[in-house]
């Protein structure tokens, strides 16, 4: 498995993670037990891979956000292994629970804001995540028409 890389500034920290993360539609998964008297939900097991996998390689790091950072912009950037159809915004969920179980951040309540875009296809697969120190959780609104 290629290593996460993380490069650094005062104000942005950049990983690369190997892969996509699990898609927040395939974190859960539901069984009922006998005679159909109760349904458990567990996380998958593409899920919980996924999980470990991101988690021993940002405590193996010992990256973190900076405690003194309030508030974090993400921009994340996604490299499927292959012309299938990826659902952007179902990828959040998963990349930002296995930051948190890696101590990569005390929470992702401390996201003001986040953007992502796709990029062509390679083998196997890339994240890579930009983070920005932000001074407010709050940004002024502004429409297209405003800009």
């Amino acid at each position: 498995m290629e290593r996460l890389t993380n490069y650094s500034n005062d104000e942005r920290l950049t990983l690369e993670l190997p892969g996509l993360p699990t898609s927040a539609n395939a974190i859960w998964r539901s069984c009922v037990a006998a005679r159909g008297r109760k349904v458990y939900s567990y996380r998958s097991e593409e899920y919980r891979a996924w999980l470990r996998r991101v988690e021993a390689e940002i405590l193996a790091r010992g990256v973190r956000i900076p405690d003194d950072w309030p508030f974090v912009g993400v921009e994340l950037i996604l490299t499927p292994p292959n012309r299938r159809d990826v659902d952007v915004d179902n990828r959040f969920k998963a990349l930002f629970d296995a930051l948190t179980a890696a101590r990569f951040w005390r929470d992702d309540s401390l996201v003001a804001d986040v953007r992502a875009s796709l990029t062509e296809p390679v083998k196997g697969g890339r994240t890579l995540v930009y983070f920005e120190r932000r001074e407010t959780k709050y940004q002024k609104y502004q429409t297209l028409e405003t800009k």
